[in-house]
């Protein structure tokens, strides 16, 4: 039986930027694929309301798949429209290619649409069903 695991990509910090890295961390584990590519979605979304995209790039370019001044367009009239964020912390600025949190998912998933970079990735695997039955066998024995 397959099923589709959802991993979140993984990233190492190098003093300027957020690099990628082989493998990830397995968030959960999906029997449909289609319900694991909604869940994936779902996740990126949340993601960017949370991240600046800066970080993980050295040129911005690299991150996104629309023109650049569109983009900036669409996040300036978001921050018109909610108020431009105060950074989180001191070190942290927020930045001009940062989706503003008060985002709507709607807004969150048009910026989605033009940026090249994911964070969540799915895999597709084997699931032992047999080893699976006896499990739940022996756990509802116990």
């Amino acid at each position: 039986m397959k099923a589709y695991v959802i991993m979140e990509k993984g990233f190492e910090y190098d003093d300027n930027i957020y690099n990628p890295t082989d493998g990830g961390n397995p968030k959960t584990i999906i029997f449909g694929r289609k319900d694991a590519e909604e869940k994936a979605h779902k996740l990126e979304i949340e993601v960017l309301k949370d991240i600046n995209i800066q970080l993980y790039t050295y040129d911005i370019e690299d991150a996104i798949s629309s023109d650049i001044d569109e983009v900036k367009s669409y996040l300036e009239d978001i921050n018109t429209k909610y108020g431009k964020p105060e950074p989180k912390n001191r070190w942290d600025e927020f930045g001009e290619y940062q989706l503003n949190p008060k985002a709507t998912d709607d807004e969150a998933e048009k910026y989605l649409s033009m940026l090249s970079i994911r964070f969540f990735e799915i895999v597709e695997v084997e699931v032992d069903v047999q080893s699976l039955r006896n499990h739940q066998i022996e756990e509802i024995l116990s």
